[in-house]
């Protein structure tokens, strides 16, 4: 973490107002570390040595409060153990540490959190912890969410992207489910890593016993668990540290429970820890050495550095734990605060920045990409002119020609205990992979529409090919039988014979009309030769006749000269929600109507039933030859139409196609 501070000689000669009012004095860093931490989603407490609440992220209301209790009155009793025996050890070693506990999450609901604990420490005389609670539910709550065949297909892709390792695996160790992260790791294939013992791929017996034994305990006593590091050798021998969460997982009641294992490679992070500690040591050896020389020169300064290096251990370690960047203007637009994080988000330097220059030197552009972010449309300006902005979409590109990376930016303003403007402070978190993954979700989503419709297509062209050779050849063909017979019976005198045959002409009548019924359900032939009004026609004449309802048909001839494909299209939507009416709806009448709105097509079909849920229908009836409401649906979206279904229990269903006309495009 990095701040810009001027030491010159005319500081000692600043009245106590002047100071207060100076950004770079203690008060006003301290407010401006504070305004920090209350930007920050996740919940930040520091304690003394014996366990005092010295600082907390809340309000000001609820702060007062809690100053001065102690950490442990606020964790669950079944917690107490883990929480005083990781404190402890953070007091002694002065290495981090974690736990894992529940508590109430701001919308009052029970949240699983992991709380990070770093020493706080004066020189090398270590004067408390802080703790950073982050809320672990809320990371899985959008796949929970995941529930269609298209997204659940993206989302499997998207996740063997992924280099995490994800697997699952029952109670005998074998592999339910792995992706590719996994079955790279074992030098082999998904599908050779599916159903296989883990024993069989692992090479090292010490890590696979314990990795075993961790999983037993997962699935016996239900209760994730979080290895914070392991070792791991893959199959070319490779050594890798990961950090692992275990969770109880079962797919259905009915099924015997499993576990499911998330793992994360931390090779490189636990390497550059190891260097960024080696490097904080020599940061906090020259400070110390610069902090005895101020001390040396003048006692006020020893007592204002005091001070100020109090708050700043504390910050310090508040922001350097901090994941997201951090950065911190005073009301002159100068950056006076920044830390490590924010200076590898963007990958430039800010020491002695201006605000006014940001834009350009950190290659900021608006949410297409293209387009400079001008300085006074930066998040941190508007929160200079007194604007909260949160969550503002930021794409970063330092270099001409290198991808760029997309940011998630939030503002506030920094005010003084009079509310007086003294700067601002931004939060700047990479959401280039999340992007990345939308992305590639909405490009696969497109991608299997596409298909989706192609398969229509030929289905439907196919459905034509063998309706058109049922009624030229087939019926031909019975009919040609049906003459030879009737022939047969006006040459024979035998009665016998007579009758026999006259059995087969009714028969061969039946087959006829029923060939023709069939050839009429897969591709009417009156679609093409006479439209779709003709066609709907027959349709209504049929089904009035099978199912005795009141079908009132409306046309009012404004729609003609429609693509075949198009045609084919709003003739199978009229017959699957008729269908869907007369087997869900319990209807006694339908209105249908086809008519030109303004610049668009729109065809009503309206029932007297008890209605139909279009979720729980639109792959019933028709589905099974392709042409379920959920294919439709799709299809409409190709000539950029819609269907529409409104249900009523009291009322009835009204189903709405809709659609530009002319027809903007086709398959």
């Amino acid at each position: 973490m990095h701040t810009s501070v001027r030491p010159e000689n005319d500081e000692l000669l600043m009245d106590k107002n002047q100071r207060k009012h100076d950004p770079n004095s203690p008060a006003a860093i301290d407010e401006a570390y504070r305004m920090i931490a209350g930007a920050s989603p996740d919940y930040i407490v520091t304690t003394d040595t014996n366990g005092s609440i010295t600082f907390i992220n809340i309000s000001p209301t609820q702060t007062r409060k809690v100053i001065g209790t102690k950490i442990i009155d606020h964790v669950q009793e079944k917690y107490h153990d883990s929480v005083n025996t990781t404190i402890n050890q953070v007091l002694k070693t002065g290495e981090p540490g974690d736990y894992l506990c529940e508590g109430k999450a701001p919308n009052g609901k029970t949240a699983k959190y992991l709380t990070q604990v770093s020493p706080i420490k004066e020189g090398d005389r270590i004067i408390g912890v802080t703790l950073i609670s982050t809320d672990l539910t809320r990371l899985s709550s959008s796949i929970a969410h995941t529930r269609d065949n298209d997204t659940q297909l993206a989302l499997r892709r998207v996740i063997d992207l992924v280099p995490n390792m994800i697997f699952t695996k029952d109670a005998d160790d074998r592999f339910i489910w792995v992706n590719q992260a996994v079955a790279d790791a074992y030098n082999t294939s998904v599908a050779n890593v599916i159903g296989r013992r883990h024993a069989e791929l692992h090479p090292n017996r010490d890590e696979l016993s314990r990795m075993q034994s961790d999983d037993r305990q997962v699935i016996t006593t239900a209760k994730t668990r979080f290895i914070r590091e392991q070792t791991f050798t893959d199959r070319k021998g490779r050594k890798r540290i990961l950090q692992t969460t275990k969770i109880p997982f079962q797919p259905d009641l009915d099924a015997p429970r499993a576990v499911l294992v998330v793992s994360t490679d931390i090779t490189d992070r636990k390497r550059a820890e190891q260097e960024l500690t080696r490097t904080n040591a020599a940061l906090r050896r020259a400070h110390t050495e610069l902090e005895n020389r101020v001390i040396a020169r003048t006692k006020d300064v020893v007592k204002s550095g005091e001070a100020l290096r109090r708050h700043k251990n504390i910050l310090e370690s508040v922001l350097d734990s901090m994941s997201d960047g951090v950065v911190t203007a005073n009301r002159h637009g100068e950056v006076i605060v920044f830390n490590q994080s924010v200076r590898e988000i963007l990958g430039v330097d800010l020491a002695g920045a201006q605000v006014k220059d940001l834009a350009l030197r950190a290659g900021l552009y608006h949410e297409d990409g293209r387009t400079p972010l001008k300085p006074e449309e930066l998040a941190i300006s508007r929160a200079m002119k007194g604007q909260t902005v949160e969550n503002m979409s930021v794409f970063a590109r330092k270099n001409e020609g290198s991808e760029g990376i997309w940011l998630n930016v939030s503002a506030r303003p920094i005010s003084s205990t009079d509310e007086e403007n003294q700067g601002a402070v931004v939060i700047v978190r990479d959401v280039t992979q999340f992007k990345v993954a939308e992305r590639k979700v909405m490009e696969y989503q497109e991608e299997l529409r596409s298909l989706a419709s192609q398969i229509a297509q030929a289905e439907q062209d196919e459905r034509r090919r063998i309706a058109s050779g049922l009624h030229d050849h087939i019926v031909q063909m019975l009919a040609l039988a049906k003459m030879q017979v009737s022939a047969m019976i006006a040459n024979t005198d035998e009665p016998k014979t007579c009758a026999q045959a006259k059995e087969v002409v009714q028969t061969i009548s039946e087959v006829i009309e029923q060939t023709r019924t069939l050839a009429f359900d897969l591709s009417p032939p009156s679609l093409f030769e006479q439209g779709l009004t003709a066609t709907v026609q027959e349709l209504i004449d049929q089904m009035q006749d099978r199912c005795g309802l009141a079908i009132e048909f409306q046309d009012d001839g404004e729609v003609r000269d429609l693509p075949d494909d198009l045609r084919t299209l709003l003739y199978q939507a009229i017959r699957e929600l008729l269908i869907n009416v007369t087997k869900h709806a319990k209807a006694a009448s339908i209105s249908i109507s086809v008519g030109r709105e303004g610049d668009h097509l729109r065809i009503s079909i309206r029932d007297d039933g008890v209605g139909f849920d279009l979720a729980e229908r639109r792959n019933s009836g028709g589905a099974k030859g392709g042409y379920g409401l959920l294919n439709i649906r799709e299809r409409l979206r190709q000539f950029g139409g819609k269907l529409e279904v409104v249900r009523d229990e009291e009322r009835g269903t009204v189903a709405s196609v809709t659609l530009q006309y002319p027809p903007s495009r086709g398959t």
